[in-house]
């Protein structure tokens, strides 16, 4: 039984892992999941709570993420309020409505429209903050991916120990 958890447990991360670049897998449940079946090793694994703190806040920081760094790289590329805004509907909007491509694309095609037809800005800037967004993808899958890590092997190290 031991063995069939742990094999479970490492296809959990490794499909977390893979959750942060496919938007359609969901990479944070994955993890909480993956921990929640180590209750069950014979004898159990002991976690202490300040592992769940831990793991509960990572998850708030993970979850919030791409709206955060999103923000930061149109902010950066000169974007104002109201694409910033735009960047966050297309975060959520993107992935309902174009599948798993939705999540780069759908914030980069409405701070395109709304930077070039709305704020009436040329097709050079709107390009340039509308690319802030593609940036802000990777740096928030590298951010994301660097987390998991670290959560997991936190836990790795109270399994093994």
């Amino acid at each position: 039984m031991n063995l069939f958890l742990g094999i479970m447990i490492v296809i959990l991360c490794i499909t977390s892992l893979i959750g942060v670049i496919v938007p359609l897998v969901p990479d944070t449940i994955l993890l909480w999941v993956a921990f929640f079946l180590g209750r069950f090793f014979e004898p159990p694994v002991s976690i202490p709570a300040s592992f769940w703190i831990v793991m509960l806040l990572m998850t708030i920081v993970m979850l919030s993420s791409d709206f955060i760094v999103n923000s930061f790289f149109i902010k950066k590329q000169g974007g104002t309020k109201w694409t910033i805004l735009a960047g966050a509907i297309g975060l959520f909007v993107g992935p309902l409505t174009l599948g798993p491509i939705g999540i780069i694309a759908g914030p980069f095609v409405i701070v395109f429209m709304v930077t070039f037809f709305v704020e009436q800005i040329g097709g050079r800037l709107a390009l340039k903050r509308a690319l802030g967004t593609i940036i802000a993808f990777f740096s928030s899958s590298i951010i994301k991916i660097g987390l998991q890590l670290v959560i997991i092997s936190w836990y790795l190290y109270f399994v093994v120990r």
